[in-house]
């Protein structure tokens, strides 16, 4: 089974807030909802994702006991929650996880009040500046120009990460 990946996260986080039926997991994902502005998940694909989180005991059916035109609600497992605040902990390693991984982290940790937020943006911010001095060090030790420009550019957009970082624990500040 391959590794779980952030959307699937964010389908934990949402049966974090309470069970949910397939179809109203779909509609976080919408062009015109919030997390649409991180994910979009067709109805499909949520059903898929729900399934293999069943699979792994992260998540169960309760069949029948939503009305009938929606017969199956699903609710996430003891199981399932340690995983999603493990992942909501635990903070991206590159950039370009930033626009999916942080975002999300940062969708659902407002949810669960700002001492959790502080957190989410103190990791990433600690993770991102180990991550900055490696990209500085890399280029002072690169041996050619083009080699010194990929590192620099890198240490470029993690210090703009940083400052984007900074900016958003100041704003609630």
């Amino acid at each position: 089974m391959r590794p779980n990946t952030d959307a699937e996260y964010a389908i934990l986080g949402l049966l974090g807030q309470g069970p949910r039926h397939g179809y109203a997991i779909a509609r976080h994902f919408r062009a015109d909802a919030a997390l649409g502005h991180v994910w979009r998940l067709r109805r499909n694909e949520v059903y898929a994702i729900l399934a293999k989180l069943e699979s792994q005991g992260w998540v169960r059916k309760d069949e029948g006991a939503h009305g009938p035109r929606r017969r199956a609600a699903y609710a996430l497992t003891p199981q399932g929650e340690a995983a999603f605040r493990e992942w909501l902990r635990r903070p991206v390693q590159g950039l370009r996880d930033m626009r999916l991984g942080l975002l999300g982290r940062l969708y659902f940790a407002e949810s669960l009040g700002p001492g959790e937020r502080e957190r989410v943006l103190r990791a990433q911010g600690e993770a991102l500046a180990r991550r900055l001095a490696a990209w500085q060090e890399a280029r002072e030790g690169a041996g050619d120009a083009f080699s010194r420009s990929v590192y620099g550019f890198r240490a470029a957009m993690t210090e703009a990460a940083l400052r984007w970082l900074r900016e958003q624990a100041d704003r609630r500040s």
